[in-house]
């Protein structure tokens, strides 16, 4: 299996561009293929005096100024409260909901998630289990091409990741995520890749950052190839 060359740093280019395209180590398909074509070997070599510094005209920044809000805003849904039932388990799941389209630059995905989600009663003795899970946005329209899916990025259980946490030092508040739902009822843990689960500690007030990290798997001649979902950066709130 391929290992995903597309870096974080992809995922928030999304919030100033219009998506990100499915990528491959293998030569780009005429079907499915960059945002930005691919170029070949050859043309690599025609390259002279590459610039030192990549040329960002004010065109392009004005360009970002102007849509930044927007597209962000865009990629997010209305915010959620986790009610947890007696095991400490959000009832209400994190719901993301996919959303792919086709132009003349390529094939592109989109996660569409919860502005926030807010955990109040901290701070609290007993942690709650977030659940993350992907859902198509129009259930009756195919994933393109037929057979690929999304799922949460499972290389070392990466499809979350927290990069503004709440606490320090051994004291982090969201911890362990893991692909799946989790444990259930004293059975072996639901480890289905369109799932995801965390555990927030819930013992101090505080607001974390996270982005979801979610990947096109695409069946290629008996293998598969990855490409990178556009996803905002939403928040999770502990709160009294």
């Amino acid at each position: 299996m391929k290992r995903i060359s597309a870096t974080v740093a992809t995922c928030f280019a999304v919030m100033f561009s219009h998506g990100c395209a499915a990528q491959s180590s293998r030569a780009p398909r005429d079907v499915y293929v960059s945002p930005y074509r691919m170029i070949t070997p050859d043309e690599i070599k025609k390259i002279k005096n590459p610039p030192v510094k990549p040329e960002i005209s004010a065109t392009r920044l004005a360009q970002i100024r102007k849509n930044f809000a927007d597209y962000r805003a865009a990629a997010y849904t209305d915010g959620i409260e986790c009610k947890p039932d007696d095991d400490g388990v959000c009832q209400n799941r994190v719901t993301i909901y996919m959303y792919q389209w086709t132009d003349a630059n390529g094939t592109f995905c989109m996660g569409l998630v919860p502005k926030f989600i807010l955990i109040g009663g901290t701070p609290s003795a007993k942690p709650k289990r977030i659940i993350w899970e992907l859902k198509p946005l129009d259930p009756t329209v195919p994933v393109v091409p037929a057979g690929s899916n999304f799922e949460f990025l499972g290389d070392g259980d990466h499809g979350i990741l927290v990069f503004r946490n709440i606490g320090t030092g051994g004291n982090e508040q969201l911890k362990n995520g893991k692909r799946g739902s989790g444990p259930a009822g004293g059975g072996p843990p639901n480890m289905d890749p369109d799932k995801f689960h965390m555990m927030n500690m819930h013992t101090k007030i505080g607001t974390a950052a996270y982005l979801p990290i979610i990947v096109h798997k695409v069946p290629v001649g008996g293998d598969f190839e990855y490409g990178i979902c556009g996803t905002p950066d939403p928040l999770i709130y502990n709160v009294n």
